[in-house]
């Protein structure tokens, strides 16, 4: 069974339709029982006798109005039921679209959600190797002014050690 929650313009409509169906019922009802009475009527007036009065003539005008109009109710009331089923027809596929439409948006989320995880993820591993390399980029300026401070002092001792060629020609 589909479970339909109708949108407000869809309620309107079936409460509409259902209304106007109600409304086609009452009139075929009071029309059969105005037929009915008339038809009383028109038995009544037939066992005294009096078929060919006027009040016969109008009875039997007045039957076959009532049956004229019993029809067109019947046939207002056969359209009043088909605009119920198209009206639940239709409220059914504006559900039907409004769920697809709920789901796909649900999808696009998560398909957003998991591309901004992936994307949060990618950046934090970024993030890591970049201080990983500072980390590594500082070691190694340590290293190289660590290197150039005793290459600097290894010159300086080695060239005080050595005896000074101007002072000693004598």
């Amino acid at each position: 069974m589909l479970n339909c929650h109708v949108t407000p313009g869809g309620e309107i409509e079936k409460r509409m339709a259902r209304e106007a169906y109600q409304d086609r019922l009452i009139q075929i009802e009071e029309l059969q029982n105005r037929g009915e009475d008339l038809r009383k009527q028109q038995q009544a007036a037939a066992k005294e006798g009096v078929e060919s009065t006027d009040r016969v003539k109008r009875a039997r005008e007045q039957v076959a109005n009532a049956d004229e109009r019993a029809a067109d109710a019947a046939r207002r009331l056969q359209h009043a039921r088909e605009a119920v089923v198209k009206a639940q027809l239709d409220g059914a596929r504006r559900v039907q679209d409004a769920e697809r439409r709920a789901s796909e948006a649900q999808k696009a989320v998560a398909r957003a959600q998991a591309d901004g995880a992936e994307r949060v993820a990618d950046a934090q591993r970024a993030v890591a190797d970049a201080q990983r390399d500072a980390v590594r980029q500082q070691r190694n300026s340590q290293r190289s002014i660590e290197a150039g401070t005793q290459y600097a002092f290894g010159r300086r001792s080695c060239t005080s050690a050595l005896p000074s060629v101007t002072g000693s020609a004598g």
